[in-house]
């Protein structure tokens, strides 16, 4: 419940606007009541027009705590309003450099009618005072040298008399920016950006470089077939947009026929990518598929065709259940058998079989699918 302004209509004062005020967001109210006696009762209408707005004063920012954060080179607007209104700014020099000060209002007509701004360092010693009249509609102060740091602007009338208005301040710096692109480039691991940044330091915007981290092969694995296999290479950032094959190389190792894993490099390069990732690429041994199966006692005897290239042998899997859980597996080391018996099972008990080929290669075991599950009762 602190009053913003006032705002006072003669009964000759049939529409009337008021100036802008720079508020955040939130909850605010009005009051409307007679300022004087004897007039007799009247309608009235009353209308709010909102415009949202990333440069105009925020209030309350009467006292240098609650100063409105600005940047250099940038015009923003307020409104000095009530008579007890002081709208107080805060904004950084990155390094030393010379400042001047634009302050834009109204024409006033009047030389008698004047604004006040006060240039305060972070330790609020007064370095500097612009007295305005109402006719210097549009005036930029002289340069102030300044070094690195945090400062304050406080704007204020300076007399008495005149109406509420608005008004526009900047800070130019001494020099045109001229922004050129800062890249930090983006890895597998990590995001980079490009950012706009002139020689005093300024900055003009910033992008993202997602990072590279979203790089599959399609396809992953394949199933040995004698032939030399070539997966493409898919490379996308962290936000899912596919990232151009002109920023990396992709290098395949030799061979990549026989049964194994192979490494796949992504080599990132160009102004906005670097690094590397290498992805495996699995060739599996080629599935084989029973070719009967008969019961014996208490077990059964099964016979699959031979898949005697790029394999070290075969597994018989075999389980109560249809999804062979607690199934029993049973290795053959040996590719050119084709034929194995499994003994000492629960007698005229209904099994589910299944046959895979594997090839043992380097330390790593690489299988192939499962053939397709047969049924067989033991026998008593």
């Amino acid at each position: 419940m602190n009053c913003l302004n006032y705002y006072y209509y003669q009964g000759n004062n049939t529409s009337a606007t008021g100036e802008n005020i720079g508020v955040p967001a939130g909850t605010y109210y009005i009051k409307v009541q007679k300022g004087g006696s004897g007039y007799k009762e009247v309608n009235y209408n009353v209308k709010i027009n909102y415009t949202a707005s990333s440069v105009w004063e925020k209030e309350f920012n009467d006292d240098y705590n609650s100063a409105n954060t600005i940047s250099i080179n940038k015009t923003y607007y307020g409104s000095i309003m009530k008579y007890s209104d002081v709208d107080w700014y805060k904004f950084k020099v990155s390094k030393t450099d010379s400042v001047s000060l634009k302050f834009t209002h109204k024409y006033m007509e009047s030389n008698g009618y004047y604004w006040c701004v006060d240039l305060y360092n972070s330790s609020f010693s007064k370095l500097k005072t612009y007295d305005l009249r109402g006719t210097d509609s549009s005036k930029t102060m002289p340069k102030i040298r300044l070094s690195s740091g945090t400062y304050y602007l406080k704007v204020a009338k300076d007399g008495s008399g005149y109406f509420s208005v608005d008004y526009t301040i900047k800070i130019n710096p001494s020099h045109t920016h001229a922004y050129k692109n800062v890249i930090t480039k983006a890895t597998p691991k990590a995001n980079g950006k490009i950012v706009k940044t002139c020689s005093c330091g300024a900055t003009n915007g910033t992008t993202v470089l997602y990072a590279a981290n979203k790089i599959s092969l399609s396809p992953s694995s394949c199933t040995y077939n004698g032939k030399v296999r070539k997966p493409s290479v898919v490379v996308k950032g962290s936000n899912g947009a596919a990232i151009n094959s002109s920023y990396y190389t992709v290098s395949y190792p030799s061979g990549r026929k026989n049964v194994g894993s192979y490494g796949i490099k992504v080599t990132f390069k160009g102004s906005y990518y670097q690094g590397s990732v290498t992805k495996q690429f699995v060739i599996k041994p080629a599935a084989t598929s029973i070719a009967a199966i008969a019961s014996v006692s208490k077990g059964f005897r099964v016979r699959w065709k031979e898949q005697s290239v790029q394999t070290t042998g075969y597994q018989i899997q075999y389980s109560r259940n249809s999804n062979f859980s607690n199934g029993t597996t049973v290795s053959v080391k040996n590719n050119k058998k084709t034929v194995e018996t499994c003994k000492r099972l629960t007698g005229s008990k209904k099994y589910y079989v299944r046959v895979r080929t594997y090839k043992e290669l380097n330390g790593k075991t690489y299988y192939s699918a499962w053939s397709a599950a047969k049924t067989v009762t033991t026998k008593k």
